[in-house]
């Protein structure tokens, strides 16, 4: 996927690579009661639900056994996609 242009991180966005410390996020206030991890894989299902009205996307990773829901307000949405095209532009072979 081409990027064309260079995504913009806001100061609550981060890009750690390999031998790098994990920022401290100590001083945010935690918007989540539980703390998971899901690795996605080629077989794991996504689907994106999308609320015109309300300019949100809901975004499920998995399905029955194992799910997780991302409920994202547009500018949100924006945040985690320069986030992700900021990350995969850091990889090995990607433009």
């Amino acid at each position: 996927m081409p990027v064309s242009a260079d995504p913009v991180l806001t100061d609550r966005d981060y890009i750690v690579g390999d031998g790098q410390r994990y920022p401290d996020l100590s001083g945010f206030p935690a918007p989540a009661t539980m703390i998971f991890m899901l690795h996605l894989r080629d077989t794991t299902p996504i689907v994106a639900r999308v609320y015109k009205s309300k300019r949100r996307v809901v975004i499920t990773f998995g399905a029955i056994s194992v799910e997780a829901n991302l409920f994202l307000e547009v500018d949100q949405l924006d945040r985690l996609i320069a986030v992700l095209i900021a990350a995969r532009t850091r990889l090995p072979g990607c433009p």
